[in-house]
């Protein structure tokens, strides 16, 4: 008999066993927003070749090495090669959290590596510093996409020169989750107030809402009693504008 064809991606988020959720949000959640981006197919048709920027990256939640990154986002880089024509990935994790991991210097990549994901080769490299800091040379400094998992952009005003780099530098999408719908809506006004306009939420961005693939548990907030902390709960997505974005992402 023929083989069955994959499951739409919500469906095999639903298949999953209960604790894996928790393991396997972060790589659902860059899967989903690639597709409803329409980076896969993009990539596909100029050549297979896909590059992913990951902000605010830590050792512990993203991985330290070649090997725990590649763990880590088995989900999104599988599937990348098996479904949907994407040959090559380049992913690259950038955050001060390195500069604690082996790093002594701002913009030093630690341990890079080229590893065999199914049909997909996979660059990865871990970059210490701010985004807005670390030098961007190569073929890994043009990202189809940049994402952020809770960055508390609403805490944080160094990350508005980080944004800014991603749309209007490199004009790329900047994808990035908050822990509940109140750090959704906090981050959202905090981006409005450095300057980000309305526009930039618009297809193909999209304003905060839930995410559908967060993760299955939660903890409580000593900051906001009654509002769980939930990571990838809500997410978000800016589009760069203007005529100078080139990247092939999805638009009515």
């Amino acid at each position: 008999p023929a083989p069955r064809p994959p499951l739409p991606l919500a469906e095999q988020w639903q298949d999953l066993v209960e604790g894996e959720h928790d393991r396997h949000s972060r790589a659902f959640t860059a899967l989903g927003a690639l597709l409803r981006l329409g980076l896969p197919t993009a990539a596909a048709g100029r050549g297979g070749c896909l590059t992913l920027h990951i902000v605010g990256a830590t050792p512990r939640e993203e991985g330290g090495s070649v090997q725990q990154t590649c763990d880590i986002f088995a989900e999104l880089l599988r599937p990348l090669g098996e479904l949907h024509g994407v040959r090559r990935v380049a992913l690259l994790l950038i955050g001060p959290a390195f500069c604690h991991h082996g790093a002594h210097v701002t913009g030093q990549v630690l341990r890079p590596g080229i590893v065999s994901m199914g049909c997909c080769e996979v660059e990865v490299a871990h970059l210490a510093g701010l985004y807005h800091e670390v030098p961007l040379e190569g073929p890994l400094s043009k990202p189809d996409a940049v994402i952020a998992f809770q960055p508390g952009i609403w805490g944080y005003s160094s990350w508005e020169p980080s944004v800014r780099r991603a749309l209007v530098d490199l004009k790329a999408p900047f994808v990035f989750t908050s822990y509940n719908d109140a750090e959704a809506d906090d981050d959202h006004g905090s981006l409005e107030e450095m300057g980000f306009p309305e526009e930039h939420w618009v297809d193909p961005g999209w304003p905060p809402e839930p995410n559908p693939f967060a993760a299955g548990s939660s903890r409580p907030s000593v900051v906001n009693e009654g509002r769980p902390l939930r990571e990838q709960h809500w997410w978000q997505c800016l589009a760069p504008r203007g005529p100078n974005s080139e990247h092939g992402v999805n638009s009515t």
